[in-house]
């Protein structure tokens, strides 16, 4: 699971989430629903591990949200820059869209939302592995949807876990 205050996305406005406790997320996530009930789950930040855990609940609920679009094409593939103006550029390949824009376009949208609950089990390993080592042990290092184990910003597949992850697990 991933959890980072700088964001990078611009098509929301992000999660509460407390490290070492629980992460919320919503079913406009990729595989938003597949987290279950003592889940294993390694905690990092992209820089550096922060913990270990499992999952001791799920919460489901409903609520509204904003979804910001890119005012040209209508797409939430784009992103803040840190010193450029306009702020935004939209990344959306698929309509050949490249617009600069200073606001996003804004809508409420409903979502289901889902708050995993993990302090129970968590074990604080701050800066026992650096992200490269973590990203080594995806099946898809090079994915945001790949993560040793689960990722907090993109649900977990069912997929089978690779030999390596569950070792570094293991090892803790």
């Amino acid at each position: 699971m991933l959890t980072t205050d700088a964001r990078v996305h611009g098509g929301n406005d992000g999660y509460d989430d407390e490290t070492a406790v629980s992460h919320t997320w919503d079913n406009t996530v990729p595989h938003h629903a597949e987290p279950r009930q003592g889940d294993q789950i390694v905690l990092w930040d992209k820089e550096r591990l922060l913990g270990v855990s499992a999952i001791s609940q799920i919460q489901k609920g409903s609520a509204e949200k904003d979804r910001h679009r890119c005012p040209k094409c209508g797409g939430t593939k784009f992103k803040a820059r840190a010193t450029k103006h306009p702020r935004y550029r939209c990344g959306n390949g698929n309509r050949d869209c490249r617009e600069q824009f200073q606001r996003p376009d804004t809508e409420p949208i409903p979502v289901t939302t889902y708050q995993a609950d993990y302090a129970a089990y968590w074990v604080d390993l701050l800066d026992r592995a650096t992200g490269s080592e973590l990203r080594a042990i995806c099946a898809s290092p090079l994915s945001q949807h790949s993560p040793p184990l689960f990722e907090i910003s993109a649900r977990p597949s069912r997929r089978r876990t690779p030999a390596r992850a569950r070792a570094f697990v293991e090892a803790f």
